[in-house]
């Protein structure tokens, strides 16, 4: 929660040290050795609060790309392509191979735009389209492309902290952030329908779920049109595996956005996920993103399920769903 004081956002004073009894547990040791061994900025834990936590779950197994779990279908590398455009050409080449839409959309454009400026965040009003099309390892634009900023992974350092609002560990940046920079990707096991569905079940039971449905291009189709098969949906389960991101907690007023990345895996079944700030953030503020964009769940007789939101946003619903 942020505070606003004359009209102005409340500078976040800098927290305090993790309690004693944290820092001497050997389970911070080990989780702290388990992020030591990511890529990128350094990422810290916190924990001023809660001493009968000195970590979050030693059994999260941290993992730089999706897990396809079992019943889903492996992605035939021999599909996949990279673009032709050269040392820094994409930016200047509005039919980059790796632009090429998978769905036409309003604009009736083969090719979607650039994601990026020049600074490696979104372009302003990109928020509108929710998809990023991005290049890869097989293009021959080497790695300073412009146009791959979610391949390139995390640039900015990051801290687990535990919250002090019942809310369990949070995600925070020590640095100031602008609009627009790329916080991490959504990674877990990709499981089918029915195999979320289980997990759901379990997660009510449990008090919390980490499924994130992939229906960004399936949303409403219940069948493929061209074939008259029914569409197969998978859900990203990031309780037990995947990346930093499965500790952002929800907020009803988020300041991160979710976008679908269609890069080396062109595919409108499975994807990867990123977030990406909404606006600019200050140092130490808590990195958020809204859990309630698809439909309310539903339980077994038939009633919408909902579960108590402590985000503390001003406009806050009171409830998750």
């Amino acid at each position: 929660m942020i505070s606003v004081v004359n009209g102005r956002l409340a500078d976040i004073p800098k927290p305090g040290p993790s309690l004693p009894d944290v820092l001497k547990h050997p389970d911070y040791s080990t989780f702290m050795a388990k992020l030591s061994a990511l890529p990128g900025p350094p990422i810290t834990i916190r924990n001023e609060f809660d001493s009968t936590k000195p970590s979050p779950p030693l059994d999260f197994e941290f993992m730089e790309d999706l897990k396809l779990g079992e019943g889903v279908p492996e992605w035939d590398s021999s599909a996949s392509f990279g673009c032709s455009c050269g040392l820094g050409g994409c930016e200047n080449n509005p039919e980059c191979e790796c632009l090429e839409k998978l769905d036409m959309d309003e604009s009736h454009s083969p090719f979607a735009e650039l994601s990026y400026t020049k600074s490696q965040r979104l372009c302003p009003g990109h928020c509108n389209t929710k998809i990023i099309y991005e290049c890869n390892p097989v293009c021959d634009c080497g790695p300073n492309c412009g146009n791959k900023v979610v391949g390139r992974g995390r640039q900015v350092p990051l801290e687990i902290f535990m919250t002090p609002e019942n809310k369990g560990w949070g995600l925070r940046c020590p640095e100031a952030l602008h609009k627009g920079t790329f916080i991490g990707k959504y990674l877990g096991e990709v499981v089918t329908h029915e195999e979320a569905t289980k997990r759901a079940i379990d997660g009510d039971t449990r008090g919390s779920s980490y499924l994130f449905d992939l229906d960004f291009f399936t949303e409403g189709h219940e069948e493929d049109g061209d074939e008259g098969r029914e569409v197969e949906n998978y859900s990203i389960d990031g309780r037990l595996c995947g990346s930093y991101t499965r500790f952002i907690n929800h907020s009803c007023d988020p300041n991160t956005d979710v976008y679908v990345v269609v890069s080396y895996r062109r595919d409108s079944i499975v994807y990867d996920l990123a977030m990406f700030t909404n606006r600019d953030l200050q140092p130490w503020e808590e990195i958020t993103f809204s859990y309630t964009e698809g439909p309310a769940p539903v339980g077994p007789e038939g009633k919408t399920k909902t579960w108590p939101c402590h985000c503390g946003a001003s406009n806050c619903r009171g409830e998750l769903w």
